[in-house]
């Protein structure tokens, strides 16, 4: 592979030596601002002044090693905006080449490998209690550890599970085939070579394919690509849902862009619509539940398919975790969710409930907005995490126009107690992070927490919340991280996958017992409205799924 044209770019490529204090400032607020916002922007400039950074050195030299970075420990700062500073003052340092992940020579022996790993280790501790890594994840963890403490905070694993799902889908959309992680690995020379260069290390394991089975089984079970039951419901109106709530979103980024850029305090198309200031990162939890399910031949099963570890005596080549695997340990399916506002009112969690009728769901632009009204009704009330439950159980699924589905909106909470604030939080166990965004959140976390907490119920257990793996359940994810980078996860009866617009079309319409009337994948993204994005993805995705990479 060449490695000249496998560079991630700098947010904004200029000569930084040659850059007085001023102008570097303003490339800060440039590149701060479009991620962040012009408000975090004005924020990062003040905090500037009043540590006392007097020319442009002094902020290079302070961002070049956040061990001893002033701004990097201030506590209103995250990760992510460091990184941002950091690209502008080191362009060359913040570049990341392909061919050096797959070539790296980190010494694994060293203290400081060791004390970065059990850093990172303890940001999954706190922000996915319920994930208990052990020796059975050490490739997972030190491939995690590589990216972010080693190539500027890249999220190298799901970068890695998110291309091994694409990857896929794509094949499997193609010739039917159901890849497996040893089977990717295998196909693909980058990953090949990246596997080769690094399981002959005997204190270490980077084994792309048993960290893949470590994904699967802690935060995403790979998409059941043959479903074993189907929704006995239209897919047409799950559809609308999905667009409606798609282009709600795009919307409020909109609006978030013009009063940013322009200043306006209106909606030009709709004069009489309050501009929805937003902060970011958020995430957006639409789960649908559908009216019926129709089983096939075979129950659909509701356990982890066994994966090879690294503690396992066994080469990761021997994986056979196959779709079709007939286990007899099954165990038994997920109770059913039950009365939704019963489980909202025990956690005091106050949403904003409606009901939609099939008159105003086909009109995509009053349905969009009467969601977007509702989400600037509870949006202020928590740190970054919304919820939007569409319950059609019960419905009509010919569509008729008395149809009215059930919508509750709100964000969630997962203690009983409504007053506690953030530092009792801390103790409260297992469920102290699934409602908030970490100030320095690992992506898998965004993961867990629809794996684990989307909507309360009234069970008396440890953890009385249903998640994307719930059964006849239907979740789309979206990961609003910047205004350059918004992602969408599809979960469907506990499996999942990183999905782009004509996965919908094309996979979702699987899943009912008759095909979609209304849509089609080449106006896919015009009804989809949210323009899915992550350019470094991208770049790293076309890389490394490249046939012709160099061995």
């Amino acid at each position: 592979m060449n490695s000249n044209n496998s560079q991630i770019k700098p947010a904004i490529d200029i000569d930084i030596e040659s850059t007085p204090m001023e102008s570097l400032k303003s490339q800060i607020r440039a590149s701060v601002s479009r991620k962040f916002g012009d408000g975090r922007a004005n924020e990062i400039m003040s905090i500037f002044d009043d540590e006392g950074f007097d020319d442009d050195d002094a902020i290079k030299d302070d961002v070049e090693d956040e061990t001893d970075s002033m701004l990097h420990d201030l506590p209103n700062m995250s990760e992510a905006e460091f990184v941002c500073i950091r690209r502008v003052c080191h362009p060359s340092s913040s570049s990341m080449s392909f061919e050096d992940i797959a070539n790296f020579n980190t010494d694994v022996n060293s203290e400081n490998w060791a004390a970065q790993k059990q850093d990172t280790n303890d940001l999954y501790v706190e922000q996915c209690p319920g994930v208990a890594l052990g020796g059975r994840d050490v490739s997972f963890m030190n491939i995690v550890t590589l990216g972010r403490c080693y190539h500027n905070k890249l999220p190298l694993m799901m970068y890695i599970a998110d291309t091994f799902s694409r990857y896929r889908i794509e094949q499997f959309l193609r010739n039917g085939q159901r890849l497996e992680p040893s089977e990717f690995v295998n196909a693909l020379p980058f990953y090949q070579k990246f596997h080769n260069q690094n399981i002959s290390s005997k204190e270490e394991k980077f084994n792309v394919a048993t960290a893949l089975g470590s994904h699967k089984t802690r935060f995403t079970e790979s998409l059941q690509l043959k479903p074993d039951e189907l929704f006995d419901d239209s897919v047409d109106g799950i559809l609308r849902y999905i667009f409606a709530v798609s282009k709600m979103l795009h919307s409020v980024l909109l609006r978030r862009e013009m009063d940013k850029q322009f200043g306006l305090d209106h909606d030009p198309i709709d004069p009489y619509a309050a501009l929805l200031p937003i902060d970011l990162p958020f995430q957006f939890d639409l789960v649908i539940l559908p009216n019926g399910v129709k089983k096939k031949l075979h129950q659909q099963r509701f356990v982890k398919v066994d994966v090879p570890h690294d503690d396992d005596n066994k080469n990761a080549n021997d994986d056979d975790d196959d779709d079709d695997d007939d286990d007899d340990d099954e165990g038994a399916a997920p109770e059913p969710v039950g009365d939704i506002a019963q489980g909202l009112a025990k956690f005091k969690i106050k949403p904003v409930r409606f009901e939609m009728e099939n008159d105003t769901l086909q009109n995509s632009i009053k349905s969009k907005r009467l969601m977007r009204d509702r989400f600037l009704d509870i949006r202020p009330q928590r740190h970054g995490r919304y919820v939007m439950v569409v319950d059609r159980r019960g419905g009509n699924k010919t569509g008729t126009a008395t149809t009215r589905d059930q919508i509750h909106v709100f964000s969630p909470n997962c203690t009983e107690d409504d007053d506690e604030d953030e530092e009792d939080e801390k103790e409260s166990g297992v469920a102290s992070s699934y409602h908030r965004l970490h100030h320095d959140f690992v992506q898998e976390s965004l993961l867990y927490k629809t794996l684990k907490c989307l909507i309360p119920t009234v069970k008396e257990a440890q953890d009385p919340h249903f998640g994307c793996e719930t059964r006849d359940c239907i979740t789309l994810s979206f990961h609003i991280l910047a205004n350059d980078v918004k992602k969408c996860y599809m979960y469907i009866n506990g499996t999942g996958a990183r999905i782009q617009v004509t996965d919908l079309i094309d996979l979702l319409p699987r899943f009912f017992t008759a095909p979609s009337t209304m849509f089609n994948r080449k106006d896919a993204q015009q009804d989809f409205g949210l323009e899915l994005q992550d350019e470094e993805f991208e770049m790293w995705y076309k890389e490394t799924t490249s046939t012709s990479t160099k061995k």
